[in-house]
């Protein structure tokens, strides 16, 4: 392909760079969309961190993270519902490093993913979202025939505890 294109930019280059133009400057005016949506979620997650507002978004969600990942140390629950509050919202990018920094706190020493690990790690690919309109946005430029999908995450959730019940019979 890359040499078709080279073949193509040689000799019809009148052919070949309007295209490439187009498509480079679809790009960046994509990253500059994302790059705006991002900026103003951190603000507001920036302002929900010195308001205190994510320990209280963590004691709402203990309940469902407990049942979940069991008994963790505030800070990590704080980061696992950060997380999953961030994915609900429609910042799955946002809400990544806070899902590294718990996966770090939950590490057990070993070379292996913990349980805990495993599941958090299909709750933030999974992303189940309120509010997706970015990514919905983005799957529908992507001509996606079911740009609202959302049943993964469940179906994720219900595996990782299934293969996890499994594993320790």
């Amino acid at each position: 392909m890359t040499t078709s294109i080279l073949v193509l930019l040689i000799f019809s280059p009148t052919a070949a760079l309007p295209t490439m133009i187009d498509a480079c400057e679809s790009s960046f005016k994509l990253c500059f969309d994302l790059l705006v949506i991002y900026a103003v979620w951190l603000g507001l997650l920036q302002i929900a961190e010195d308001s205190g507002l994510n320990g209280h978004l963590a004691k709402g969600l203990s309940p469902f993270t407990t049942r979940l990942f069991g008994k963790l140390d505030p800070e990590t629950n704080k980061l696992i519902s950060m997380n999953i509050a961030t994915n609900m919202l429609g910042m799955g990018g946002i809400s990544t490093p806070m899902g590294i920094e718990a996966m770090a706190r939950m590490q057990d020493g070993s070379t292996k993913a913990t349980q805990n690990m495993k599941l958090l790690t299909v709750l933030s690919c999974t992303s189940l979202q309120i509010i997706p309109s970015t990514v919905i946005g983005l799957r529908i430029a992507s001509g996606s025939t079911s740009p609202a999908e959302i049943f993964t995450t469940v179906i994720g959730v219900l595996l990782a505890k299934l293969f996890g019940r499994a594993k320790k019979k």
